[in-house]
């Protein structure tokens, strides 16, 4: 007896397996690219975190160090180098009493005990107050300079410090790696006699602000060289603006993320005071 075929039981025919695969490679494909893309984003968004990290951490380490300057040796774009006083050392004993007065450092306004001593005008810096005294321990050097510095070449920026009369070098630090824009350092003056008396008629285009190149113009008593070197040009910096940036080494080399402060250290213009 004939009986009817029953066709509940077929299999998938060769058309519905191709095309059911050809699904199933399209839906990986696609479940494929939102994986990677996800990775992506997550990674450049960790990266991006880093970087925001680093600039602050750097700009923070700046900005602490130039607070501390109580004098400008140099002034430029790229590199700035300054006096502070002598317990910005690393090393600097705060409890120890170097004079012997019954005083500790750290409360001695004094440290070597020579503020009454008498020297001549080109040595005056060697004796006073701790404030007016650069040599706080009597060896006739500079206690403390500070220097930070971009290498333009390296694209990183560095923070070193020479202890009694030290060559550069010996204490440097690496405070930024990939930085994209120059200039880093911008200085200023300021028309208040309170702040800088000797700025005087600096402000030659009488905008209000005094600039670097104001203040090393030759008509303004500087040299001309683009750069503030001279006692008569630093004697007029009252603050300084600072510029960073970071390339997060992506194949672009532009700035993913920057930050910028402007800095007016007290000690500048107390020091200067008679």
């Amino acid at each position: 007896m004939m009986t009817k075929k029953d066709h509940s039981m077929r299999g998938f025919t060769f058309v519905e397996m191709v095309i059911s695969i050809t699904i199933l490679c399209i839906l990986a494909l696609v479940l494929g690219q939102l994986t990677l893309q996800s990775s992506k984003i997550a990674t450049d968004a960790d990266q991006r975190y880093k970087t925001d990290a680093n600039l602050r951490i750097a700009m923070d380490k700046v900005e602490t160090t130039i607070m501390n300057a109580n004098y400008f040796e140099l002034a430029r774009s790229t590199e700035v180098i300054f006096r502070a006083d002598r317990n910005t050392d690393p090393n600097f004993s705060a409890y120890a009493d170097d004079d012997g007065d019954g005083i500790l450092n750290l409360r001695d306004p004094d440290d070597d005990n020579d503020a009454t001593l008498i020297k001549p005008p080109t040595a005056q810096w060697e004796i006073g107050y701790d404030l007016k005294d650069d040599d706080e321990n009597g060896d006739s050097q500079v206690d403390m300079k500070w220097r930070i510095r971009l290498s333009t070449a390296l694209k990183t920026l560095y923070r070193d410090y020479s202890r009694n009369g030290e060559v550069w070098g010996n204490h440097e630090e690496t405070l930024l790696t990939h930085v994209v824009s120059t200039p880093t350092f911008t200085f200023y003056g300021s028309r208040d006699t309170l702040l800088c008396a000797t700025c005087g008629t600096t402000d030659t285009n009488n905008d209000g602000i005094i600039t670097t190149s104001e203040i090393d113009a030759t008509a303004n008593g500087g040299n001309g060289n683009n750069v503030i070197d001279t006692s008569t040009e630093t004697n007029k910096i009252v603050s300084m603006g600072v510029y960073l940036d970071q390339d997060d080494d992506d194949p672009d080399t532009q700035a993913d993320s920057h930050l910028s402060i402007e800095i007016m250290p007290p000690c500048v213009y107390l020091k200067r005071r008679p």
